[in-house]
């Protein structure tokens, strides 16, 4: 096992002291939904409610942050599969359609043609769901998605390119500007430096395709 960072360290430290009073926590405004003295008040439920909501919201917090240390630490089991990558990527977008209020839609352009990747379907759907629903969120239009193949360090790979249609009428994906991809900004929680490091965990990449928008960003896969 490689010798962890002191930020990884920190990291881990935070998600051990936090488990156990988060457990109580959460243990506790159950019970209260469940066993109280009589009948709540409209104002109670509506306070239980909120406390519910962040204890959840601290819980996936956590989640997410033993994700990043155990990703970082390259001990993640993947079971990996080969999978179909255009029905994976179109059932991520319509999912995200469907979960969306108004008509924004997710199109494809680009190479359609078949392709296979050998990856974790679950946790490769979940990273790639993340990077379409900021993407979706920030383009605040339709979101286009570019397939191209090219080769990337001797292997045959295919680079999605997010963002906006006009955004991407500047952008070539296999040539594109390569800028490092904004995990951290705000807004998002911890989603995208677990899905940049699930990405990496399968000998892709992920960065920011053009030095005008942080908003288009591209995905590299290498191919089965």
């Amino acid at each position: 096992m490689t010798e962890l960072s002191d930020s990884t360290r920190l990291l881990s430290l935070i998600v051990h002291e936090l488990r156990a009073p988060m457990t109580v926590a959460t243990g506790y405004v159950s019970m209260l939904r469940r066993e109280t003295a009589g009948p709540l008040t409209q104002q109670q439920q509506n306070l239980i409610a909120d406390v519910d909501k962040a204890c959840s919201r601290l819980t996936e917090l956590l989640a997410n942050i033993s994700e990043i240390v155990n990703l970082e630490e390259r001990r993640m089991t993947f079971n990996r599969g080969t999978i179909e990558l255009n029905p994976l990527l179109e059932s991520i977008a319509s999912d995200l359609a469907a979960g969306r209020v108004g008509t924004i839609k997710i199109q494809f352009v680009g190479d359609l043609q078949p392709v296979s990747v050998v990856a974790d379907a679950l946790r490769l759907r979940r990273a790639l769901a993340c990077l379409f629903a900021v993407a979706l969120r920030e383009a605040k239009e339709d979101l286009a998605v570019s397939r191209t193949m090219t080769d990337l360090d001797g292997k045959r790979t295919i680079v999605l390119t997010l963002g906006s249609a006009q955004a991407l009428e500047t952008v070539s994906a296999a040539a594109a500007e390569r800028t490092t991809f904004d995990e951290w900004r705000s807004g998002h929680g911890l989603g995208l430096p677990v899905a940049r490091r699930v990405i990496e965990a399968h000998g892709g990449r992920v960065w920011t395709a053009s030095r005008l928008s942080r908003s288009v960003t591209a995905v590299a896969l290498p191919l089965e």
